[in-house]
C-alpha cells in the first residue's frame, strides 16, 4: 500500500527562505601524552598506573598558539550569533543575510591563515625552545612539521538546501500516521525555537536602545544631584535595524506578533541619526520612550 505523507507546510517555506550552513575548524591542540612520565607519577604515588595520565604542553602557553586556539572559539561564537540552531553542527541560515554571513566567513578566514603563517614562520625556533624548557620530556617527534601543522589549522564553510525529503513510503498506515506526526512535531519545535530566538534578539536589542538612551541620576553627599547617560553605540542601533530587514523577510512561523514589533521598532528607528542621538536629550528621550512603550505593549516590560 502506497502512502503519501504530508509535508508539513513550515519546512517547505524554509526550504525556499533559508539555507543549511556548517562552518567546521580544525586547530592542533599542542598536547600530547607522555607514558613514561605517566608511569613515573603513578609508580611514585604506589597507584595503578591507569589512575592517570600526564599531558604535556608543547608549546608551554605560547601567546601566538592561544590566538590561533582563540580565533576557533571566535568564528564557533560568530556562528552561533548568525544562525538559528538546528540539531548536530549545521546552522540555519535565511537567504536574505547569506552575502553578509559569507562576508564574514572570508574575514575570518583570511584572519586564520595570517594568524596560522605567523605562527608557522616562527615554528622552528619555538621547538628549539621548548628543548630547553621541557628538558627531560622533550620528544623531537612529538612535533608535527610545518607542512602537517598547516593542515591541522583550517576551516571550512559548508551549505546545504532544507531537505523536503520524499514522502512516500511503502509501509503500514498506522507506521505512516506515527512517522508523519514525529516528523510535524520536530518540523513545528525548529520553528517554535527560531521563533523563540527571533523574539529574544528584538527583546534584548531594544532593552539595551532603552538603557543607553536612559539617565541614571545619583544624589552627591552635598545634596547636588550626578547625572550620567548610557554610552550609546552605532552597531547597536545597525543590529537593531538589521533584524528588521531580515524578519521583514524572514518569518517562517509567520508569528504576528514578531512582524508586529518588527514594524513598529522599524518605524521608530528609521531616519534617526546617531550623531544627534548622542547629543539631543530630546531625541534620547523620545527613542527610550518609544522603545519602552513596544517592550510593555508586547508583554516585555519591567
Amino acid at each position: 500500500m502506497s502512502i503519501q505523507l504530508t509535508k508539513p507546510k513550515s519546512l517547505i517555506d524554509l526550504s525556499t527562505s533559508a539555507i543549511l550552513v556548517n562552518v567546521r575548524t580544525t586547530v592542533w591542540t599542542g598536547t600530547q601524552t607522555d607514558d613514561e612520565v605517566s608511569d613515573e607519577i603513578t609508580a611514585l604515588k604506589n597507584t595503578d598506573r591507569d589512575a592517570g595520565k600526564f599531558a604535556k604542553h608543547l608549546l608551554a602557553g605560547d601567546p601566538q598558539h592561544k590566538k590561533l586556539v582563540n580565533h576557533r572559539q571566535t568564528v564557533r561564537n560568530w556562528f552561533k550569533r548568525r544562525t538559528y540552531s538546528r540539531a548536530g553542527q549545521w546552522g540555519i541560515l535565511p537567504i536574505v543575510n547569506y552575502p553578509t554571513f559569507n562576508e564574514e566567513y572570508k574575514a575570518l578566514e583570511t584572519k586564520l591563515i595570517e594568524l596560522r603563517e605567523d605562527f608557522l614562520n616562527a615554528y622552528p625556533n619555538k621547538v628549539s625552545d621548548m628543548a630547553f624548557k621541557l628538558n627531560g620530556m622533550f620528544r623531537r617527534e612529538d612535533y608535527p612539521t610545518v607542512e602537517e601543522l598547516r593542515n591541522k589549522f583550517t576551516m571550512r564553510l559548508y551549505t546545504a538546501e532544507v531537505p523536503q525529503g520524499d514522502f512516500r513510503v511503502q509501509i503500514a498506515h498506522d507506521l505512516a500516521e506515527d512517522l508523519t506526526n514525529h516528523f510535524n512535531k520536530q518540523a513545528q519545535s525548529t520553528i517554535d525555537n527560531m521563533l523563540n530566538q527571533q523574539v529574544n534578539q528584538l527583546v534584548e536589542v531594544m532593552q539595551s536602545i532603552s538603557h543607553t538612551c536612559g539617565e541614571n541620576v545619583v544624589e552627591r553627599e552635598d545634596g547636588s544631584l550626578k547625572v550620567t547617560r548610557g554610552r550609546l553605540h552605532t552597531e547597536t542601533l545597525k543590529k537593531a535595524l538589521a533584524y528588521c530587514d531580515t524578519f521583514k523577510a524572514f518569518n517562517p512561523a509567520g508569528d504576528t506578533r514578531l512582524d508586529a514589533i518588527r514594524i513598529e521598532l522599524e518605524r521608530v528607528l528609521t531616519g534617526v541619526d546617531m550623531d544627534e542621538l548622542k547629543k539631543n536629550d530630546s531625541t534620547r528621550a523620545y527613542v527610550k520612550a518609544e522603545v519602552d512603550d513596544i517592550l510593555s505593549k508586547f508583554g516585555f516590560g519591567n
